[in-house]
């Protein structure tokens, strides 16, 4: 039994640049998945363990895990550059059928999740974007080489 191989035809990509940049997109798309499998996991911790709770107790409860989050993530998202946050909030869309800003929007004060969208529009990062695998068919490609 064999393992499945992904055969690029060459002439796909037209040119060196087009090549270069999903090659960079590959090398990304590998460093980012630790945080994206991390950060998935998290969410569906943080889901079943809120489940039942109240509004209050819930966000009680996220105060203290985003205090531990910003412990053990802070650095490493400070060490991406814009290209790499963007695959990350992609990633992370494409995961969780959710986006990001969504997502913290239902974590947090509004104002704050529009305070993070604006940030995040602010470096080139859309955080509302809804990921739709037609658009990124690269991207798509290498999550799927990668086993996701």
């Amino acid at each position: 039994m064999l393992n499945e191989v992904t055969i690029l035809n060459p002439d796909r990509f037209g040119n060196d640049t087009l090549l270069y940049r999903y090659n960079q997109m590959n090398l990304y798309v590998g460093q980012i998945l630790p945080l994206v499998d991390r950060a998935v996991k998290m969410f569906y911790e943080i889901e079943t363990a809120t489940a039942g709770m109240s509004r209050s107790k819930k966000r009680r409860y996220v105060e203290n895990r985003q205090h531990e989050i910003k412990i053990n993530f802070e650095d490493k998202l400070r060490d991406l550059n814009n290209t790499q946050g963007e695959y990350l909030v992609r990633a992370i869309n494409r995961n969780l059928g959710k986006t990001v800003y969504d997502i913290l929007k239902g974590y947090n004060k509004p104002l704050k999740a529009v305070y993070y969208r604006t940030m995040g529009n602010f470096y080139g990062i859309d955080l509302d974007e809804v990921y739709r695998p037609e658009e990124h068919k690269n991207f798509e490609d290498i999550m799927k080489r990668y086993g996701y």
